[in-house]
């Protein structure tokens, strides 16, 4: 039995049905996180999208592009100023709240 952790068609008869169906395997594609990073960092999120007016799929996309260190992200977020400003005023409002 193989132990292969990639799921693109060229080595998939090197896989066995096991293997393939695993969510492991798509991890190795980066696909993302197994959960969203609005579920680790909760009112980080609930600030950024309070302050800069931000949707779920934004929210993920903006905490992506912060962990990554990106400066910018979606449309609404590099109307905010990018990434840092979000993440700024954001941790700002969090604090007075």
């Amino acid at each position: 039995m193989t132990t292969f952790t990639c799921a693109c068609p060229a080595h998939a008869e090197l896989m066995d049905d096991v293997h393939a169906e695993r969510s492991v395997v798509h991890l190795a594609h980066g696909f993302g996180p197994a959960w969203p990073l609005s579920y680790t960092h909760p009112r980080l999120a609930s600030a950024a999208q309070f302050v800069a007016c931000l949707s779920n799929s934004e929210t993920e996309a903006w905490l992506r592009a912060l962990v990554a260190g990106q400066d910018w992200s979606g449309e609404a977020v590099n109307h905010f100023g990018g990434v840092k400003a979000v993440f700024r005023s954001a941790r700002q409002y969090h604090r007075v709240r």
